[in-house]
Formats: C-alpha cells, structure tokens, sequence
C-alpha cells in the first residue's frame, strides 16, 4: 500500500505550532524565568560560575533588546533586584566571551593579579589590561625614549580610556532618578546638596555629569560649578 498524501493544511498548522513555540520560549516571561533561576543559582554559589555569568550576560542582553529606551534600568533594579551596573558587567563580559580565553591566558603568564577570578566585574578589568597590553605592551606609552609630545598624547589617550571604562559602569539613569537630580540641581542648601550627592554616589556617577545630564547642559563648564557649589 502507498503512504496517503500528507495534510497540507496539517503541516501548515504544525509549522505554525513549532513558530509559535519558539516565540514562547523567547518571550520575555520566559527569559526573565529563566535568568532569575541563573541569578539564584549564581547566588548559591557565591557569585562563582563563569559559565552562569556569561548565561546571564546573554539573557540580560535578550531582555534589552525587548524594552523600550530607558526602561532596562528600571527592570533590572524592579524586577531582578538588581542595579543597572550589575547587569551592564554582565553583558559586557557576554559580548566580550570571545577574548575571554586569550585573555586569561595572558594573565597566568603575567601572573596578573585577577587571573583566578571569576567576578565580571574584575574579568573586565582583565580584559582591560590585556586590550592595553596587545597594542603596545604594559607600560609602553610611559617610555621615556619617546618625545614628550608623544608622551602627553599617549596619557591623554589612556586617560579618554579610563573615562569610556568608567561611563560604561555608570548605573543607566531612570525618570525618577533624572527628575530628583533636577529638582536637586538648582538647590543651594547643604541638605539638597547632600540629596544629590547620595544620588550621584547610588548610581555611579560624578555629580557634575548627573547634573548635566539631567539639565541637558551643553556648557561642561556651568555643569562642573553647578556640582562644586
């Protein structure tokens, strides 16, 4: 006997079924299910797992992609319990995993002193030095057979480095917090001062740059004394 023809309104339908699953599992629930379970897993074990730490770092950058502009900050603090710069390090580390293994292999040669970690945040300072040390070798922008021209311009390059490192772990600013540091801004009493100052240090930032980007202030230098007054 010949096999009967199959259904084509029945393979559409099973098609659609496989689609359907597959929107499921990459529906947002879904992803914050499973990274929730990878946090406490994380927890359980004292914070050690690369493995876990990379999961994390790809799901969180999942979970990014799903929301709107300046609502991932307030999702990582409101929903997985956690600030926007813990997360930032983890997807940062994700979208570095590539350079992970070379990485750490050069700070075992090195004997750098994070060459055992597994903290994200320290594996980036890792990343850091080795980034550093494969365009020119360490210390080789301080070498004093240079002019010193060059000198100053390899410092000030280093410097426009340190400054994208530290912008990258500032905390993401939400409404609430851009509101509160503009209402704060203009105030000139030591306790609106303190406010403020609180508020930069919770989210990682100077306070001239919070102010700035709070006000929108283009003129750098009225940001700078609005946050030395």
């Amino acid at each position: 006997m010949f096999d009967e023809p199959k259904n084509a309104d029945s393979s559409q339908t099973g098609l659609e079924t496989v689609c359907q699953l597959s929107a499921d599992l990459n529906a947002l629930p879904q992803i914050t299910e499973k990274l929730l379970r990878v946090m406490a897993e994380l927890a359980s074990n004292g914070e050690q797992g690369l493995p876990l730490h990379l999961e994390s770092g790809e799901l969180l950058c999942q979970v990014k992609k799903k929301k709107k502009r300046g609502e991932f900050g307030s999702y990582c603090k409101n929903v997985l319990d956690r600030s926007p710069s813990f997360c930032s390090s983890r997807m940062r580390l994700y979208k570095s995993k590539e350079d992970l293994e070379p990485a750490r292999e050069w700070a075992k040669g090195k004997r750098h002193r994070y060459k055992d970690c597994q903290s994200p945040e320290r594996l980036l300072i890792l990343l850091a030095d080795w980034r550093r040390d494969m365009k020119g070798g360490e210390g080789a922008h301080l070498t004093q057979d240079k002019p010193k021209a060059n000198r100053i311009g390899d410092l000030k390059k280093q410097l426009e480095e340190n400054e994208r490192e530290f912008v990258a772990l500032r905390d993401l600013l939400d409404a609430e917090d851009i509101a509160e540091a503009k209402r704060l801004a203009p105030l000139d009493d030591e306790t609106s001062k303190a406010a403020l100052g609180a508020l930069a240090r919770q989210r990682h930032w100077r306070v001239r740059d919070l102010i700035a980007s709070a006000l929108q202030v283009s003129d750098p230098v009225t940001a700078a004394e609005m946050g030395d007054a």
